[in-house]
């Protein structure tokens, strides 16, 4: 036995809905070399030319260099800025001298 339910539109739209998080650590290639990357995100402060802190988050990117050692590099972004998705698609593109050809 089992109960009917009429499901609505609602419904349908907390199962498709990504759930990417600032706490995951995200694989992606890079675009134009191909290599894998590790991508990751951390909150901080930094203080402005008065010595006020402002929050702000850092993005961290994994990678290997050609001669296999891994690397990190790392950009700031505003708090209010873009989404995860948005900043991933950055990380991919971003331009290492290690990760060119």
């Amino acid at each position: 036995m089992f109960e009917a339910h009429n499901l609505s539109a609602e419904d349908f739209e907390q199962l498709f809905v990504p759930a990417p998080c600032w706490q995951k650590t995200y694989c992606r290639s890079h675009r134009h070399s191909l290599r894998p990357l590790r991508i990751w995100f951390a909150e901080g402060k930094r203080k402005d030319g008065e010595k006020v802190p402002h929050r702000t988050r850092f993005v961290y990117i994994e990678y290997q260099d050609n001669q296999g050692n891994n690397q990190f590099h790392c950009i700031e972004i505003p708090i209010a800025g873009q989404s995860v998705e948005q900043i991933l698609a950055q990380a991919v593109n971003i331009s290492i001298p290690a990760l060119q050809g």
